[in-house]
């Protein structure tokens, strides 16, 4: 069927999914008769081939076409969603080797460091000193951290 130059190509039929043909139907009055194409389904048993349509009535589908749009977004968002859940997959990957790394330097700085420090000392300023004075060097704790990768050393 061409449409202003193209081809169009005719939807299968909304009710049962057959093809559609076009018909030469015939119209007979005041001794005239004029050619026109309308269109019909090839499944006898369907209600659609006791109909002539005309094409902008065979191809209209708004139902269709807004479920068909629907479908398209749904698509989209569901690219989109995978996307988003192989990210967090990565990033998940990513924060387990930060944690063992984590707990790799924590178990190293407590093996250097004995009982002479704990974890809830690292807030306390006075404690910090009072470790400082119990000959345990920040230093040396930054340096198992930066080995582990979990701070930056700074380049001069």
């Amino acid at each position: 069927m061409e449409n202003g130059g193209e081809m169009t190509k005719l939807k299968a039929c909304p009710f049962c999914g057959e093809e559609c043909i076009s018909l030469e139907e015939y119209i007979f009055g005041e001794g005239q008769h004029i050619a026109t194409d309308k269109y019909s389904c090839i499944n006898d048993d369907c209600p659609a081939t006791n109909g002539a349509y005309t094409l902008p009535q065979w191809q209209t589908r708004p139902l269709e076409d807004a479920l068909q749009k629907r479908i398209e977004g749904l698509e989209i968002l569901s690219s989109a969603g995978n996307l988003a859940s192989d990210c967090a997959m990565e990033y998940r990957d990513e924060l387990g080797k930060l944690r063992q790394s984590l707990k790799k330097a924590i178990k190293e700085i407590m093996d250097k460091f004995g009982d002479e420090i704990s974890i809830s000392d690292v807030g306390d300023k006075t404690a910090m000193s009072n470790v400082t004075k119990k000959g345990v060097g920040l230093e040396l704790a930054l340096v198992v951290l930066k080995k582990h990768g979990l701070i930056e050393s700074e380049e001069k």
